[in-house]
């Protein structure tokens, strides 16, 4: 009976552990004053490095965000959506380079 429960077990890890890279991870547009931005999963994901380990799904989608909630760029300025990690010490702030986020 144990055996069986661990077999189960470890095919359900092994079943999540290969779902869970084939996502659809989709861009996300958003329209603002300064044009459009367009979010990259995979852009994103994809700076994951040693020192950016903690990279994960979870550092934007902890269920505590509001969703369709629009931020504006003293609320990032401050921290909340994009402005959590584009502080200028993890990423680049949301003060640089406007083109780099927002389509004109």
């Amino acid at each position: 009976m144990t055996s069986r429960l661990i077999v189960i077990i470890t095919a359900l890890f092994l079943a999540a552990a290969t779902l869970g890279p084939a996502m659809d991870l989709k861009d996300i547009t958003y329209a603002t004053d300064a044009g459009k931005v367009v979010f990259s999963h995979t852009s994103h994901l994809q700076k994951k490095t040693r020192t950016t380990s903690n990279f994960r799904c979870k550092a934007c989608h902890d269920g505590s965000k509001e969703k369709n909630r629009n931020y504006t760029m003293t609320d990032m300025e401050k921290g909340k959506s994009c402005g959590a990690c584009h502080d200028g010490k993890f990423a680049f702030t949301v003060k640089e380079n406007c083109e780099k986020c927002h389509q004109a």
